[in-house]
């Protein structure tokens, strides 16, 4: 039974990893969609992609509909508001605010908020580890995006706050009816709720939707099948991982996204980059060398 619940941690470990990777593709994702898409249109498209795409595994894998309790239904849609208000609130704060302070706004609430769930909704214990892991993960994004972060005073923080908050409470909340349900139908479920959530948000803006030529479809496409894979992979972890945890190995995806850049872009890493990747790295490995 220990080796087990071990078993089940590493994989976990390793499945929030994986989708750091995942997320770290959205940037050379997005370079390919370029603008031809309006921001909230491209939203709904991908989201319109997202929810063809799930529901083709769900008939393809015979997934059968478990009965929802009435209870779980305001987590059902905690975790599909979670996700858009993350989506909706960060464009246009990347948008309009300097790169480097979006981003740092972004990952420190994301994942102090995700500590604050834990701790509220499943008891989690600030440990040594997390503490001084959680001080390691914000001088290390301080220290990544120091040279593009200026002061500003625009309603745009409250974006980029709001959506690193939410960003931080959509995993952990996920945590809540996973183990009640199959990860599939609880994306299914999700995607649906998250679609007519887009829906209404794009016929208030009604921004450019109809995209000619195949390529931008092609690279949505993949961009929803990339999203769907992490979901999987962000629900699997959290079911098995203190919220806590879980919120430090997604960090994961700032590390993929220097190498990317890289591998790809031939962007080399800034000394900046490489001290503020290492204290990360550090935060993400520090809970487990010191648990108690």
């Amino acid at each position: 039974m220990i080796k087990k619940s071990t078993d089940h941690k590493v994989l976990s470990s390793f499945s929030l990893i994986l989708a750091g990777f995942g997320y770290a593709l959205y940037g050379p994702l997005s370079r390919i969609v370029g603008a031809s898409f309006g921001p909230v249109a491209q939203i709904l498209s991908r989201a319109g992609l997202r929810l063809v795409l799930i529901l083709i595994v769900f008939f393809v894998t015979k997934t059968k509909l478990q009965k929802i309790y009435k209870e779980d239904l305001i987590w059902f849609f905690l975790i599909s508001a979670m996700a858009a208000g993350t989506t909706l609130f960060y464009i246009p704060a990347v948008i309009k605010l300097p790169l480097g302070l979006t981003m740092f706004l972004f990952y420190a609430l994301g994942t102090i908020s995700s500590y604050i769930a834990g701790h509220f909704l499943f008891r989690e214990k600030l440990t040594r580890g997390k503490a001084i892991a959680l001080f390691f993960v914000i001088a290390g994004l301080a220290v990544t995006f120091a040279d593009s972060m200026t002061m500003e005073k625009s309603i745009f923080l409250i974006f980029a706050c709001l959506s690193g908050f939410f960003y931080g409470l959509y995993s952990p909340f996920s945590k809540k009816i996973s183990h009640k349900y199959s990860l599939t139908q609880m994306i299914l479920i999700g995607m649906i709720v998250e679609f007519f959530i887009y829906l209404a948000t794009w016929f208030i803006f009604r921004d450019n939707l109809a995209v000619p030529g195949l390529t931008p479809w092609l690279a949505n496409l993949f961009y929803a099948a990339d999203v769907i894979v992490i979901t999987y992979l962000v629900f699997y972890g959290f079911r098995h991982l203190e919220a806590q945890i879980g919120s430090l190995l997604l960090l994961s995806e700032l590390i993929f996204i220097l190498i990317l850049g890289f591998v790809v872009y031939r962007e080399v890493p800034t000394t900046a980059q490489f001290i503020g990747g290492a204290f990360i790295v550090l935060g993400m490995t520090v809970p487990q060398f010191l648990k108690n």
